[in-house]
């Protein structure tokens, strides 16, 4: 039987701030509803981080992954952080990470992609198991979008929230009809233009 090499998830973690605010919070200041937020969008709260950048968003979820896996930090070769909202522009957020947790063997980078940067990153990390280059990939999700909730159309504003979710990737033999072998995930050009 032929064996391919495929990434799997071996753990989650997840942080969400505890400020949290229901749809009736908007109301006081935009045009909107609890109805019509719930209508559209599904979203009944949000969470805000007041204090601390996206980065402290992330350490208490990758801690739980981690320890959920049964790793330590050390053994975090690649982290991949996807954000909108990075504590700086230089370094990158995944540096800044990678000193908090002690991820002393390991590199990593942000990928910017808005919604679709957690399903970019996720692939991205799955090609670097599957590749060989690496056996334990940190994929990061993490977003502090309570600073930019304020619009004047409210849109954004009821729709954006605040929290972090990451996931182990590792290697994983298996036949190659019982695996997904690959993804696909476009992009909108038309989004460029978006106001």
């Amino acid at each position: 039987m032929n064996l391919l090499k495929r990434a799997a998830i071996t753990s989650v973690g997840y942080y969400l701030p505890p400020d949290r605010f229901d749809n009736h919070y908007f109301e006081s200041f935009l045009e909107t509803s609890d109805q019509w937020i719930r209508e559209r969008t599904g979203i009944i709260e949000r969470r805000f981080l007041k204090e601390g950048p996206t980065s402290d968003l992330a350490v208490p979820a990758i801690r739980q992954c981690l320890e959920r896996r049964g790793i330590g930090a050390d053994a975090v070769e690649c982290i991949i952080v996807a954000t909108v909202t990075p504590d700086m522009f230089f370094p990158s957020t995944a540096c800044v990470i990678q000193e908090k947790i002690g991820a002393t063997k390991a590199w990593g980078f942000d990928l910017s992609g808005a919604c679709s940067a957690f399903l970019f990153a996720l692939n991205t990390g799955a090609k670097m198991i599957e590749s060989g280059a690496h056996k334990n990939v940190l994929v990061v999700g993490a977003d502090k979008m309570s600073p930019s909730l304020i619009s004047p159309t409210g849109t954004p504003a009821s729709c954006s929230a605040t929290a972090a979710a990451r996931c182990c990737w590792k290697p994983l033999k298996m036949s190659r009809w019982a695996c997904l072998i690959s993804n696909f995930t476009p992009t909108a050009p038309a989004a460029a233009t978006f106001t």
